[in-house]
């Protein structure tokens, strides 16, 4: 019994105690707060009349408040700058509209820069005879040499060694692929307008005629005007592009690479047209892979075309196995050099490339142009 009375005299002074200290807390937290009258003083109030009775509830109970001032991911300040961001390891490279003539043309490797290609021009002779008649001698074919001209793609990309290090992910393997994405792009114009000049030529740089296959000078390619200037013709201008497949002598419109040539812009045009019996005759693949159809024939959709304007050579068809052959002097070299620039890398790649027409037969073009 004398052990109770002792345990309640003790929860008797330990109340009185608590009583004292929440009077006492009290009174310090009013006279703290009123120092603190001015800008904010609402909100400063709110908050340390919360804390201090956070604070008295823990000296009562043991309990620990909701939130704690500690060390935190949340905030950025409270340690969260600590914490490391983490980055994606795969970096999503931009797609590049690549030129897709590879796909169509003729494509030679060449052993030094001094290729040349022969090409057999028109010229042999035949004649009709009886059993006994006498035999004349006829005009021999004639050869004619292309030499496709060269050129070299670089690009020496400098990084320093401390990225390379440090990246979390593989820098020079990164570059290296770029480097091969510009030069497949680089590469891709230059069969199409490139002037020669440490380049190919370009097919669209060639003279041009609107001379048929048997009076034009060869190396110059029989083009076809639309007789509107920047656009097809008003009436029925599905007919303009028969006329220049039919320009392609039978002979060239069959066996691989025969297509056309255009961009998407053009080809979005092209395949609003319809027949006479109100068929389009522009035809989508059905399978995954394939290219569209144009009047039975694929559309490569090379993106280094022009656009329908004035004048603009915007729609080629041809056998391109024939008449455009790409040569390959090297493929793409990479060299490492952490010598040169310290403490920097440089990553330096070439490639050599040449291009040219090789059958002027073989190749038409339809001009956006009165004439």
């Amino acid at each position: 019994m004398d052990i109770q009375n002792a345990l309640d005299q003790i929860q008797m002074t330990f109340s009185d105690g608590l009583a004292a200290i929440d009077k006492r807390m009290a009174a310090l937290e009013d006279s703290q707060i009123t120092d603190h009258r001015g800008t904010g003083y609402e909100t400063n109030r709110a908050g340390e009349r919360d804390n201090a009775a956070e604070f008295r509830s823990f000296i009562r109970t043991g309990a620990i408040p909701a939130e704690q001032r500690d060390m935190s991911v949340g905030t950025d300040a409270a340690g969260g700058y600590a914490v490391e961001t983490h980055v994606h390891k795969m970096i999503r490279d931009q797609l590049l509209d690549i030129s897709p003539m590879r796909r169509v043309c003729r494509v030679e490797s060449a052993k030094t820069g001094d290729f040349k290609i022969n090409v057999g021009v028109r010229g042999l002779a035949s004649g009709w005879v009886g059993e006994l008649a006498t035999r004349p001698v006829t005009a021999s074919p004639v050869l004619a040499q292309v030499s496709p001209p060269m050129g070299e793609i670089y690009a020496n990309t400098k990084i320093s060694q401390h990225l390379i290090d440090d990246a979390n992910f593989d820098v020079v393997d990164y570059v290296i692929r770029h480097m091969a994405d510009e030069f497949a792009l680089q590469e891709g114009g230059a069969f199409i307008f490139g002037d020669s000049v440490d380049k190919p030529q370009g097919f669209l740089t060639a003279t041009l005629s609107t001379n048929d296959d048997a009076s034009r000078t060869f190396g110059q390619l029989q083009y076809r005007a639309t007789g509107v200037d920047g656009g097809f013709a008003a009436t029925d201008p599905q007919d303009q592009l028969i006329d220049l497949m039919t320009d392609l002598r039978p002979s060239y419109r069959q066996g691989p690479g025969v297509a056309w040539v255009m961009n998407a812009l053009t080809a979005s045009v092209v395949r609003k047209m319809k027949d006479s019996e109100g068929r389009f005759i522009w035809a989508d693949s059905l399978q995954a892979g394939q290219p569209a159809r144009l009047l039975g024939y694929p559309v490569v959709l090379a993106e280094d075309m022009p656009d329908i304007g004035s004048d603009s050579l915007s729609v080629a068809f041809g056998n391109w196995q024939r008449g455009y052959s790409i040569v390959d002097r090297l493929d793409t070299r990479v060299l490492r050099d952490p010598y040169t620039d310290k403490p920097n890398v440089l990553i330096y790649g070439t490639k050599r490339v040449g291009g040219s027409i090789t059958d002027s037969d073989a190749i038409k073009i339809l001009k956006f142009g009165l004439a």
